[in-house]
């Protein structure tokens, strides 16, 4: 082997050692990314409230949640809330089929709303606002206020389904049912 076969090679080696190791650094990092995700927090999030399309008598709504630019986090599960002078409604959290959704910049999530609106006017209430609490180390609160009209409420004495069912998380922007 003469002198410029040997050093060729020691160069394509040291290229391929340099560039093989990024390439091992570069998934390592990535794993770390999506195995290591935080929770979200109110200040990585876009939070809206949108409108569900209505049905013999049921109601829909959906909270979605779109991670901010630069925001890389996780959700898990229902999302409580509170409703604001609505205290005879009750909010029941379904985490049947929860499963993680992880957020990258932009990426969305939505949690369905469901409730009954049948009793009489004055057997319902319409909310002021509703507070979601975000799963993250600060358990951030986000208020919205409530556009969706009355839900049965059981203040009035009327027991019918005085209560706002949450589905878990799931991942990709809110649609209409």
């Amino acid at each position: 082997m003469n002198k410029n076969s040997v050093r060729r090679g020691l160069a394509a080696a040291a290229v391929l050692g340099v560039v093989g190791g990024a390439a091992v650094c570069g998934a390592a990092a990535a794993s770390a990314a999506t195995n290591d995700a935080v929770q979200c927090d109110a200040d990585q999030l876009s939070v809206t409230l949108v409108h569900g399309e209505p049905g013999a008598g049921n109601r829909f709504a959906f909270l979605q949640f779109t991670a901010l630019p630069g925001q890389y986090c996780e959700l898990d599960g229902a999302l409580p809330f509170t409703l604001a002078y609505a205290s005879g409604v009750s909010v029941v959290l379904d985490n049947s089929n929860a499963t993680p959704v992880d957020l990258t910049p932009g990426d969305s999530a939505n949690e369905q709303l469901h409730w009954v609106a049948v009793q009489a006017e004055e057997d319902q209430v319409i909310p002021g606002s509703l507070t979601v609490q975000t799963d993250g180390p600060l358990g951030d609160t986000v208020t919205l206020p409530w556009n969706q009209g009355p839900v049965d409420d059981y203040v009035s004495g009327i027991v019918h389904d005085n209560k706002i069912t949450v589905s878990a998380v799931q991942a990709g922007p809110a649609v209409d049912n």
